[in-house]
């Protein structure tokens, strides 16, 4: 799902602009700074609601190795995958390619 995730966000962002390095390098930067929102929240004493934003938390941080996967969080990674791939075929579809 945390892959599906990042896919679809690089599907909008590359939709949305056209550019496919724009589309790559922001979707990395977006995955390398949840990652360290979701891993150095516990540390930091400010950022304890930004871990529960984290698409990382709802992958790793339930500790699904152990535990299994929980329900409730894999509904959240759901809900954002289907969300930015609703937002990704919105523009898609608005796209003139004809123009780009």
């Amino acid at each position: 799902m945390l892959g599906l995730l990042f896919g679809s966000i690089a599907f909008a962002l590359g939709a949305a602009t056209g550019r496919r390095g724009l589309a790559r390098g922001v979707t990395a930067l977006l995955a390398v700074a949840a990652y360290l929102a979701s891993t150095l929240s516990p540390l930091v004493h400010g950022l304890g609601a930004l871990r529960q934003a984290s698409p990382w938390y709802h992958t790793l941080g339930v500790d699904p190795l152990a535990t299994g996967f929980a329900a409730g969080h894999l509904l959240v990674l759901v809900g954002m995958t289907a969300a930015v791939v609703g937002a990704g075929l919105v523009a898609f579809d608005r796209r003139d390619l004809a123009t780009a």
